[in-house]
């Protein structure tokens, strides 16, 4: 769909994405206009049919048992996946090799320096695939699961290697975005998010108590504490498949995400008021979500 009307496209969806994403931002840099571009790809995803081919044979050639969580990958299982986990990889160099096209293309037009260019995916991988020290994958509020990546690149504004721990969501980069811009949130507008641009700068910001909330199930009706989370700086309260399909006895779960990265034990027992606090704020939240 170009503009609303169909059209026939010739190649790879990713590569036909960001020639489309560059000439947009060529067209409106020639012009002296500001651009926001959003470039959501849709791989690396299923169907897994249709991939770059020299791409595919150089994973196809390789060993990807050492990309998995459990070590030694068993013989049988690995067998089943390879092929899929071929495909992945091979769609996810074609995204990094976009990429590299996109800032050619910003240096070109002269446009690399003052540009903000945000790099983020959505969750975790949909496979046992590696997570670091973490568990779980996509579909699960695991770390494994719902812990991602944001890379910025700003080289007028951001020093190359500034790194933050503090802990953030999408729903901040909006903010963020405003305050890069220098732009007012339009008024009477309320959003969840905060701006992240001191972090990115490597500024000293002072610490809040802040709590992210993250939820993940199917269907037309939100259920409270189903697959739901309460995200602190260092605590974490989750409900991993809570709801009408869940296990029994899969009540909350309360870990220390600092010395506990792989969510191991559960200090809901331990901290009893922590977990009441924690389950406030997400009443709180679901409550305004879900009006």
């Amino acid at each position: 769909q170009h503009n609303g009307v169909e059209k026939e496209f010739k190649g790879y969806c990713t590569d036909i994405y960001f020639q489309a994403a560059m000439d947009f931002i060529g067209k409106n840099h020639k012009q002296g206009k500001p651009t926001f571009t959003y470039i959501p790809t849709n791989p690396p995803h299923g169907p897994y049919g249709d991939v770059p081919g020299e791409l595919l044979e150089k994973y196809r050639a390789r060993d990807l048992r050492p990309t998995y969580l459990r070590q030694p990958f068993p013989d049988k299982q690995y067998e089943r996946r390879k092929d899929t986990t071929a495909r992945i990889f091979a769609m996810i160099e074609n995204v990094d090799q976009n990429v590299g096209r996109l800032f050619k293309h910003l240096k070109k037009i002269d446009a690399h320096d003052n540009t903000l260019v945000f790099f983020l995916n959505d969750n975790g991988p949909n496979g046992p695939r590696f997570v670091g020290p973490h568990r779980g994958n996509k579909g699960q509020i695991y770390e494994g699961g719902i812990r991602s990546i944001l890379l910025a690149h700003w080289p007028r504004s951001i020093r190359a290697g500034t790194t933050s721990d503090a802990i953030s969501a999408h729903y901040d980069l909006f903010p963020t975005i405003l305050a890069a811009a220098g732009a007012k949130k339009p008024k009477g507008l309320k959003i969840d998010g905060m701006s992240i641009l001191p972090h990115l700068k490597g500024q000293k910001v002072e610490r809040i108590d802040r709590t992210l909330f993250l939820q993940w199930h199917r269907g037309n009706e939100a259920e409270p504490y189903r697959n739901g989370a309460a995200v602190t700086q260092r605590y974490k309260l989750l409900w991993p498949n809570f709801g009408k399909f869940a296990p029994k006895n899969h009540g909350p779960q309360l870990y220390d995400l600092i010395a506990d990265p792989k969510e191991s034990k559960n200090l809901a027992a331990e901290k009893p008021d922590l977990l009441k606090r924690l389950k406030r704020r997400y009443d709180v939240w679901f409550s305004d979500v879900s009006s």
